[in-house]
Formats: structure tokens, sequence, C-alpha cells
């Protein structure tokens, strides 16, 4: 069962970072070159497309993960603090998800290419900005829960970093 659970949890974080890498290249790159209409298309069609998946993949993998790390054995390892440490960080990167993005996509998501106001570039900017941060966080974590799995899994083996004679890596 703590397999499933670690592979659960690389999987859904995979997903979560993933969309937002996903997004975030193309708009870090061509989103000052759109036109407010465009902008405006470009951005419900990404909110349309990601609101719901990520309702699910994105508890659903911040659950598995702490589940995960609640379940290790070794808690006094660097592993296990570096893993709590990326568990917070996507906690974080739900929190600026739901209380500084998700307002901006409700407002876009209502707007008609008549309706734009003369500050949508001001909207463009501050949610480039906030995805960015968004998906740096969400890298720097998943990067971390890796690593304590994959280390984990060589602990739970036998198998040493630093003994080259205690196993094939």
């Amino acid at each position: 069962m703590k397999r499933l659970i670690d592979f659960g949890a690389l999987f859904f974080l995979m997903l979560f970072t993933g969309v937002f890498v996903g997004t975030w290249l193309p708009i870090s790159r061509y989103i000052s070159d759109l036109s407010a209409a465009e902008f405006l298309k470009f951005m419900q069609l990404i909110i349309n497309s990601t609101a719901v998946p990520m309702q699910i993949i994105m508890p659903t993998g911040v659950a598995l993960a702490a589940i995960s790390v609640w379940n290790s054995k070794s808690r006094t390892s660097r592993r296990f603090y570096i893993a709590i440490l990326s568990v917070a960080l996507f906690v974080v990167v739900l929190v600026i998800s739901l209380a500084m993005l998700v307002p901006l996509n409700l407002q876009l998501i209502h707007l008609a290419p008549g309706t734009i106001p003369d500050d949508w570039e001001h909207i463009r900017d501050k949610w480039k900005a906030i995805h960015t941060l968004r998906t740096f966080i969400a890298i720097v974590g998943y990067a971390g829960f890796a690593w304590y799995i994959g280390g984990r899994r060589v602990v739970n083996q036998g198998l040493s970093y630093s003994n080259p004679t205690s196993g094939r890596l």
C-alpha cells in the first residue's frame, strides 16, 4: 500500500506541476505580445481547460504526499524534513492558487471582448507574476518530494550512496 501511495503522490504532483509549467512556458514568452482580445481568449481557454481537473489533481496530490510523509519510518533523516518542506510548498501553492489566482480567473472568465477593463495589462502582469511564482514553488516542491521518494526506496532496499559494496544502484 505504501508503494501505491508513493506512486500516486508522485503521479498527481507531477500532473500538478506539469500543468503549471505547461501553461507558464507559453505565457512567460508570448503573453505580453497579445492584444486585449487575444489575451482574454487565451486566458479563458486555459481556465476552462484546467479548472475542473485541477480541482481534483491538486488536493489529491497534496493529500497523498502528506500521507506518504506521515507513513515514513525514518522521521529523523534529512529526506524526511525535505519531504515535509515539499508538502508545505504544495500547500503554499494551493493557497496562492485559491487566494490570488482563482479571483483573477473568475474576473477574466466573465469578461467579453467588449467589456475588457482599461487596466487589463495590469491584470495580465499580475496574473503572470503570480503564476510564475506558483510554478517555481511547485517545481521546487516536486523536486524535493521526488528526491525523498527516490532516496527512501534506495535506503529501504539496503543500498547506500556512500558504501559502494552495499549493492548496485
